[in-house]
């Protein structure tokens, strides 16, 4: 059985002897084999010891050879945990959700488990609140929160360089919304109708709403099979 270190032990005992630095561990990767799966997280293997690391599961397999970026949070009612992420613009992501007055990092990672980062940035530049609001955690309170603190954040950083193809308040942008509340409201998943309406805005051609609607539905549909 691999063995498994108890980070939140060495912490308390750590922290209790005054003449060591605080927090004496800092784990920014981890690389080695995904071992077994929980509901919201992962066991990675390094070197024959076992990482408990809260992700998105459903994204790897077991046995794979993974390498996770590390997000360290402490609790002082619970302990540390680790967050892992598969790319830089995820985690960056997660750590700007994070400044939101009210996201904790377990709704932050529940949202990225549901909506990829890009598509994530996306919603927010073009502040789709009714596609955020449909996201498990996320009402609409919380949806108009994440536009407001994050927008400028997402404008004034390098994150907001990967969406730049996003024209606002262009005719292409008003019909890709309008499209989305359509498909939305004929309850497809959120994530399905970001990810479809998302090619719309690096496809070169003009569509209308017509034209774009029987694409997604079509798309949408071989989907659900």
């Amino acid at each position: 059985m691999t063995p498994y270190l108890d980070i939140g032990l060495i912490l308390t005992q750590n922290k209790e002897n005054e003449n060591q630095s605080w927090p004496p561990i800092m784990i920014r990767s981890l690389q080695g084999k995904v071992e077994s799966f929980g509901k919201k997280d992962l066991t990675l293997n390094v070197g024959g010891v076992g990482y408990s690391v809260f992700c998105n599961p459903e994204k790897y397999s077991l046995g794979q050879d993974l390498k996770l970026l590390i997000h360290y949070h402490w609790n002082s009612e619970n302990g540390p945990t680790l967050f892992g992420f598969s790319s830089e613009l995820e985690i960056e992501v997660f750590k700007t959700i994070l400044d939101c007055p009210k996201v904790g990092p377990s709704s932050a990672m529940s949202i990225l488990s549901q909506v990829d980062a890009k598509n994530f940035i996306m919603l927010i530049m073009t502040e789709d609140e009714a596609a955020l609001s449909k996201f498990n955690g996320v009402g609409g309170k919380t949806a108009k929160n994440l536009i407001l603190f994050l927008k400028e954040k997402f404008e004034k950083n390098k994150l907001y360089e990967l969406t730049s193809s996003v024209e606002q308040g262009s005719k292409k942008t008003v019909l890709i919304n309008d499209l989305k509340m359509a498909l939305l409201a004929l309850e497809y998943s959120p994530l399905a109708v970001s990810k479809v309406c998302a090619e719309f805005y690096t496809d070169q051609e003009d569509h209308s709403f017509d034209q774009m609607l029987k694409v997604s539905l079509k798309k949408l549909n071989s989907l659900q099979r």
